[in-house]
C-alpha cells in the first residue's frame, strides 16, 4: 500500500518538509486519509469477502465432520455385522461338518444298524410271547422287513469300513 506523493515533492527542502509535517498536520492527514479511503474500503471487502469464505469452510467442515462421524458409526455397523456374518459363517460350517462329513454318515448308519437290531429284537420277542395267533402273520412280515433292512444296513457299514473313506 503506497501512497503517491504530489509530483514536486522533491523540489522542497528538508526544513520546509518538516515544517509540513508539524505546523500543517490535519492537512496532511487529510491529504494522506484521500488515498487511504479507497484503500481501506478495498481492504474492508476483501476481509469481509475472506472472512465469509472462512465461514463457509467452517461450515462445510463441520458437515464433513458430521458426515465423518455418520460414515464411522456406518463402518463400525459393518464391521459388526461382518463379524456377525463370518461367527454365523462357521457355526453353520460345523454344523455342517457335523452333520455331513463321512464320521457323521458313518455315526448314523450304525445307530440306524444298532436301531434295526433292537427293533427286530423286541419283534422276535413278541413272536415269541404271542398267545394269538391271528397277529402272527403280520408280526413275521414286520420282522423280516426289519431284519432284511438290517443286513442290508449292516453289509453297507461292513463295506465301508472295509474299504475306508468314500472317494471325492
Amino acid at each position: 500500500m503506497s501512497i503517491q506523493l504530489p509530483q514536486n515533492i522533491s523540489l522542497l527542502s528538508d526544513k520546509e518538509l518538516e515544517d509540513l509535517t508539524t505546523n500543517h498536520k490535519p492537512k496532511l492527514s487529510q491529504y494522506v486519509k484521500q488515498y487511504q479511503s479507497d484503500n481501506i474500503d478495498t481492504i474492508a471487502k476483501q476481509t469481509k469477502a475472506k472472512k465469509d469464505q472462512l465461514l463457509a469452510l467452517k461450515e462445510r467442515y463441520s458437515q464433513l465432520e458430521k458426515d465423518r462421524g455418520n460414515l464411522n458409526k456406518e463402518l463400525e455397523a459393518v464391521k459388526l455385522l461382518h463379524s456377525q456374518y463370518v461367527a454365523k459363517y462357521q457355526n453353520l460350517e460345523t454344523i455342517f461338518k457335523e452333520q455331513y462329513s463321512e464320521d457323521a454318515f458313518k455315526l448314523q448308519l450304525n445307530r440306524a444298524v444298532a436301531h434295526l437290531d433292537n427293533e427286530s429284537n423286541t419283534l422276535k420277542g413278541q413272536i415269541l410271547s404271542l398267545t394269538d395267533m391271528d397277529q402272527l402273520d403280520s408280526l413275521l412280515e414286520k420282522y423280516r422287513n426289519k431284519r432284511t433292512q438290517y443286513h442290508y444296513s449292516k453289509e453297507q457299514l461292513t463295506t465301508w469300513e472295509e474299504q475306508g473313506y468314500l472317494r471325492r
